[in-house]
């Protein structure tokens, strides 16, 4: 169900993303479309079950298998947009987090555009595989044990300014503040994600709602915070009129999220 939470989630943050009149979104016969980085890690999804292991080669095979299009994405995404198509590899090896690691190295290549951004997708995987991991969330246990991987001096004060903010209870907009002078616009959306996830976790629509309140890059944030959401609450702890308008959309029943999730964990 974490899987098929993760995934379901992730779906309603970057269709939520697309309608500022969020009532809008229940009149729309169609949920608009499915952002190029979640297409590259429904891919991935698949190259998985097929293969039962992760490496370029086959991920790429898969790709053109699924999708023969996403193959112009290669090496052009941004760090969200990375950390999003990279969601099979994350789940997949959460259980092992040196090899998740080792395999990060190698397949964030394939999409990651600049390779100076490398140590914040490799913070915001291993975040998702502890999560994952534990089964649990306490907040100053996740960050702390987070704080043990970091490389970077950058990085590490990142996650300490997130439990600062966290103990003060900082909005949206404070934190935003906090980074600005610290921190680029494409870190900002990872550790914005983390926050927001981590001071709102038990509380699913208002968490997701608040997440398409980021004055730039909402449809990123709403993704990547559906995502922890769900694969937090599991598919279940979904807004069930947010699961019937996923179940009914043409979008989603494409996608097949029941029976891929299913396939993935078998």
């Amino acid at each position: 169900m974490k899987v098929k939470g993760g995934l379901g989630s992730a779906l309603m943050g970057n269709f939520f993303s697309q309608f500022p009149d969020h009532n809008s979104l229940y009149l729309s016969d169609d949920l608009v479309v499915v952002s190029s980085a979640l297409k590259v890690a429904f891919a991935g999804f698949h190259s998985i079950i097929n293969t039962q292991d992760v490496t370029q080669k086959s991920w790429l095979i898969h790709l053109v298998r699924y999708d023969e299009s996403l193959l112009q994405y290669k090496g052009s995404f941004c760090l969200a947009e990375s950390a999003i198509a990279l969601i099979p590899l994350i789940i997949y090896r959460h259980e092992n987090i040196n090899q998740l690691e080792l395999d990060l190295e190698q397949i964030s290549k394939l999409w990651l555009k600049d390779s100076f951004y490398y140590e914040d997708l490799r913070i915001w995987s291993i975040f998702v595989g502890l999560l994952l991991k534990n089964n649990y969330l306490e907040r100053e246990k996740n960050t702390k044990q987070l704080l043990s991987f970091c490389r970077t001096k950058n990085s590490r004060e990142n996650i300490k300014l997130i439990n600062i903010c966290l103990k003060n209870r900082y909005t949206l907009q404070q934190i935003e503040k906090q980074f600005k002078d610290s921190i680029s616009e494409q870190s900002l959306i990872i550790y914005q994600t983390i926050y927001l996830f981590l001071s709102l976790s038990d509380y699913f629509e208002l968490c997701l709602l608040k997440s398409t309140q980021i004055s730039e890059n909402v449809k990123l944030v709403a993704t990547l915070t559906g995502f922890l959401l769900g694969i937090h609450n599991s598919y279940l702890k979904i807004p069930l009129f947010w699961r019937k308008y996923l179940e009914i959309s043409p979008i989603t029943t494409s996608l097949n999220i029941d029976q891929l999730s299913e396939n993935f964990v078998s």
